[in-house]
């Protein structure tokens, strides 16, 4: 399947805006979500429904036409979708990192970085990341790029490529004729850029995570950007993208108390020596399906204390 087109600017959001689209995409995203698991079936649809949705500009700030969202925002509406598709929810850490990678450059052409890139995800883009490579150290980069007349060529492989099948623009990083690493971004249907499903390692098989190949592929010199992480330097990215995945796993936890909830009380019956009449009414049921839904309010809540540095309340995270 083709990469997923950018749709059209749309009129300027707020957050209400897309905590309201969220809430109405969730059960489509949910529809079907345990069959497309179970015969691999890649929710293209449900990633360019986020998009077009203006999800994905959460974090942008007024001044540049979105909606001026805060961290807590992205993970709150991040907490409602992997509640329903985990799948879903880890494809578009990528494109949010991304987004957490502007914010916080202070680089020469950051600015026009911002501008660019900022107007692409308000008219609906979807990035997608190919910068990890395996067969090495952990972070090391075997792809290279060269200067080819006014422009590069890159050629190299790489995997956990996360989001990128979904995507309209792929990030991707490789080593240049001195050894150091060079950010790019390429459009889904450059030739000789070739993205696989081939993800194969336990658990979240849908997001896309598999190979990218570079082959002898065109990248124009307004494709190069700043790098926004560098080697040795501590960067807000960096944790903004492991509590994403906390995020993620505390969505997997709730999706697993609805589960739980929902066999109890339409499928399961109490066993013949039960003091109840109904499932949902024997004793040790409720101690099971109450511990799973403490464990989920504990995931939920650690991630919410971590961006206030506050305990948060007892009642409302679900």
């Amino acid at each position: 399947m083709p990469g997923l087109s950018a749709v059209p600017r749309a009129e300027r959001r707020n957050l209400d805006d897309l905590k309201g689209n969220t809430e109405n995409l969730l059960p489509l995203i949910a529809a079907g979500a345990a069959q497309r698991e179970r015969e691999r079936q890649l929710p293209y649809e449900a990633v360019r429904q986020i998009a077009q949705a203006g999800l994905y500009t959460c974090r942008i700030p007024e001044a540049y036409g979105g909606p001026g969202g805060s961290v807590s925002d992205v993970i709150g509406l991040l907490l409602r979708i992997a509640s329903v598709d985990s799948n879903v929810a880890q494809a578009l850490r990528p494109g949010f990192g991304f987004i957490e990678g502007l914010l916080s450059s202070t680089a020469d052409g950051a600015e026009a970085e911002r501008q660019r890139w900022f107007a692409r995800y308000l008219q609906g883009a979807v990035l997608g990341n190919a910068g990890w490579e395996v067969g090495g150290a952990n972070g090391a980069i075997s792809a290279r790029i060269v200067r080819d007349g006014e422009h590069y060529r890159a050629s190299g492989s790489k995997y956990y490529s996360t989001g990128s099948l979904y995507a309209d623009w792929v990030s991707a990083v490789a080593l240049d004729e001195h050894d150091q690493p060079v950010s790019f971004v390429l459009p889904r249907d450059r030739k000789g850029l070739e993205l696989l499903d081939d993800f194969d390692a336990m658990g979240q098989r849908l997001t896309a995570s598999g190979t990218t190949r570079l082959d002898d592929v065109v990248v124009y010199a307004d494709e190069i950007r700043t790098r926004t992480v560098e080697e040795g330097r501590r960067t807000i990215v960096t944790p903004f993208l492991q509590l994403f995945l906390a995020t993620v796993q505390a969505g997997i936890a709730r999706n697993a108390l609805d589960d739980a909830t929902l066999f109890a009380r339409e499928h399961a019956r109490p066993i013949k020596h039960s003091s109840a009449t109904r499932s949902v009414d024997d004793p040790y049921v409720q101690l099971s399906v109450g511990d799973i839904a403490a464990r989920a309010f504990t995931a939920a809540a650690v991630g919410a204390w971590q961006l206030t540095g506050t305990p948060p309340p007892t009642s409302g995270l679900f």
